[in-house]
C-alpha cells in the first residue's frame, strides 16, 4: 500500500504528465497582424486549395508545395493551429529516427499490438478498427516525424503518457501542440503557401463531376471563388456543433468539448452536398473531465485516481481507467457531471476551487453531502465501502489496482465537481488510401480529398489511442498533399 507521501508524489507526476500530454491549451485571443490576410472579392486560382489550418491542413499544404503545387490555405479562425494547437502535442510512432538517436528500441509490431490492446477496453462495431488503415499509419509514422522535423519542429526525447508505458510519444521541445503548428505555419509561408485567415469555406465548386475549387467568405462578408485542380478538406469534425452531435452522437451531445471552436462540421456539409459517402457510425475522442473552462490545475486533478462518485454519491467506475474507456463509461451511463472526492492531503490543490463554486468542503461525510448536494446515506456507504476495500487490498467492485486504493482519512473532505469532457469526433467520409473522397457508389470524387478528423473513423473502435490523432492528422495530410499536387 502506498504511503501518503508516495501517493502525493504520484499525484504530482500525473498532474505534470497531464499538462504535457492531455490538457488543452488556450488559443490566442487574436492572430498576430502579420498573419492576417483578408480574401478579396472575386476569384483566385491555384493548384491546390486546403480548407483548414490545423496540423492536417498545414501538413497537406506543405506536402503539396513540396511536390511542386501552388497552394492556398483558407482558415476560418484568425489564427492557424486548429484543435491540434490545443493539444499536448504528442505524436505516436515507432522505429522513428528520433527514437533511434535516443537509443530507444520500439517496434512497429509492438505499437500495433498496443493499439489493439487499447481497443479491447470497449466494444466496437464490426470491422473497426480497420487493420489495413491502422498499419498504414504505423508504417508511415517515421516518415511523418521526419517530415515535421524537416519543417522546423525540434523533438525532445520520446516519452510515455498514461496509459502508454513505452517511449513512443514524440513531443516538440517547446509549446505543446502549438509547438507543432506554429513552425509548420511558418514553413508553409516560406514555401509560398498563401494563407487566408478569417476566411470560411462555404461550398465546393463542381464541374463535369470533378471538384474544381471552393467558394468562401471572409470576416467582412466578401465572397471569393478559389479555383483549383484539387481541394483538401482538413477542417476538422463537428464536436462544437450541438445539432450535429445530437444527430450523429446523441450520447455525447451535452458533454463539454475542448475541441477547436471551428469544429462545427463545415467539411461534413460541403462533402455531403456533393454526395460523399460517410461512415454510418460516428464516435467521440473522449477525455477525462474538466472542472472549469480554460487552463487550470483543477482540471489536472481529473487525472488523479481517488474516489469518483455520481452526483448522488455512488461510486461507478475504476478511477484508474485510461481516459478514453473512462469517457465511454460516462457516456454509456449518461453521466454528465460527477465528483472527485479528496481528503485533507489534497487541500492545497482543491481549495482554490471553493471560490469558483466547483469544490465543496465538509468536516464530515454529512457536511460534505450537505455542501455538495449528494445523498448523505449513499455517500457514507460509498466512502465506508471504498475504505474497507482499500484496507483489504482488493477492489472487489471495479478491480482498481490495490496500490491506488488509498483510504480517505478522517477529517476534512472535499468534492470537486467535474464535467464529462470530449475533445473531438471519430467519423467522416470514406476515402482511398491516398485520401481521395469516395461517393456513395464507391467511386472517387475527382479533385476532392479529406484528411485528419474529416476521415478518421477507420483507425478506431470506440477507444482513442494517445498521440494517434495528431499522427493521423499529419500523416493523412502529408499523403493527400502529395497526391493532390500530381
Amino acid at each position: 500500500m502506498f504511503r501518503k507521501n508516495s501517493f502525493l508524489l504520484f499525484i504530482v507526476c500525473i498532474l505534470v504528465l497531464s499538462l504535457l500530454g492531455g490538457c488543452a491549451q488556450q488559443p490566442p485571443e487574436e492572430a498576430p497582424e502579420d498573419q492576417v490576410q483578408e480574401a478579396a472579392d472575386g476569384e483566385k486560382s491555384t493548384d491546390v486549395v486546403v480548407v483548414g489550418g490545423g496540423l492536417a491542413g498545414l501538413s497537406a499544404a506543405i506536402s503539396a508545395a513540396d511536390n511542386g503545387a501552388k497552394v492556398i490555405l483558407v482558415e476560418k479562425m484568425p489564427f492557424t493551429g486548429g484543435s491540434s494547437m490545443l493539444s499536448g502535442g504528442g505524436l505516436l510512432g515507432a522505429e522513428t529516427h528520433v527514437q533511434e538517436r535516443e537509443g530507444i528500441v520500439e517496434t512497429k509490431d509492438d505499437l500495433e499490438a498496443y493499439w489493439y490492446e487499447q481497443q479491447a477496453y470497449s466494444s466496437s462495431p464490426e470491422g473497426f478498427p480497420d487493420k489495413e488503415w491502422v498499419r498504414m499509419i504505423i508504417d508511415e509514422a517515421p516518415s511523418t516525424i521526419k517530415f515535421i522535423e524537416d519543417n522546423g519542429v525540434e523533438f525532445r526525447r520520446p516519452s510515455a503518457f498514461y496509459p502508454e508505458t513505452k517511449d513512443r510519444l514524440h513531443f516538440p521541445v517547446e509549446g505543446g501542440g502549438a509547438g507543432l503548428t506554429g513552425p509548420l505555419a511558418d514553413s508553409a509561408k516560406e514555401k509560398g503557401v498563401e494563407i487566408l485567415l478569417q476566411t470560411t469555406a462555404t461550398e465546393l465548386i463542381e464541374k463535369d463531376g470533378s471538384v474544381v475549387g471552393i467558394k468562401a467568405e471572409d470576416k467582412n462578408g466578401k465572397t471569393i471563388a478559389v479555383n483549383a485542380k484539387a481541394v483538401i478538406l482538413a477542417n476538422g469534425g463537428f464536436a462544437q456543433n450541438k445539432d450535429l452531435m445530437a444527430h450523429r452522437v446523441p450520447a455525447a451531445q451535452t458533454h463539454y468539448s475542448v475541441s477547436g471552436k471551428g469544429n462545427v462540421g463545415d467539411g461534413y456539409k460541403m462533402a455531403e452536398a456533393l454526395g460523399a459517402d460517410f461512415y454510418e457510425e460516428d464516435w467521440i475522442i473522449g477525455l477525462r473531465a474538466y472542472a472549469v473552462e480554460g487552463s487550470s490545475e483543477l482540471n489536472g486533478l481529473s487525472w488523479t485516481t481517488g474516489l469518483y462518485t455520481t452526483l448522488e454519491g455512488e461510486r461507478f467506475v475504476n478511477e484508474n481507467y485510461p481516459y478514453s474507456p473512462l469517457y465511454n463509461t460516462l457516456a454509456d451511463k449518461g453521466i454528465e457531471e460527477y465528483f472527485l472526492i479528496f481528503d485533507q492531503t489534497m487541500e492545497g490543490a482543491v481549495t482554490p476551487g471553493i471560490e469558483q463554486g466547483v469544490v465543496f468542503k465538509g468536516e464530515s461525510i454529512e457536511e460534505l453531502a450537505a455542501a455538495s448536494g449528494m445523498n448523505p446515506e449513499k455517500l457514507k456507504a460509498t466512502i465506508e465501502r471504498y475504505n474497507a476495500l482499500a484496507k483489504k487490498g482488493k477492489d472487489e467492485d471495479f478491480n482498481k489496482e490495490p496500490e491506488l486504493m488509498v483510504p480517505l482519512t478522517e477529517g476534512t473532505l472535499y468534492a470537486l465537481k467535474v464535467k464529462t469532457t470530449q475533445m473531438g469526433t471519430m467519423g467522416g467520409v470514406m476515402t482511398t488510401k491516398l485520401m481521395e473522397v469516395l461517393n456513395q457508389s464507391g467511386q472517387t470524387i475527382p479533385g476532392l480529398y479529406a484528411v485528419g478528423e474529416m476521415a478518421n473513423r477507420p483507425f478506431y473502435g470506440r477507444v482513442y489511442v494517445s498521440g494517434s490523432a495528431l499522427q493521423i492528422a499529419a500523416t493523412t495530410g502529408r499523403i493527400a498533399g502529395a497526391a493532390a499536387a500530381k
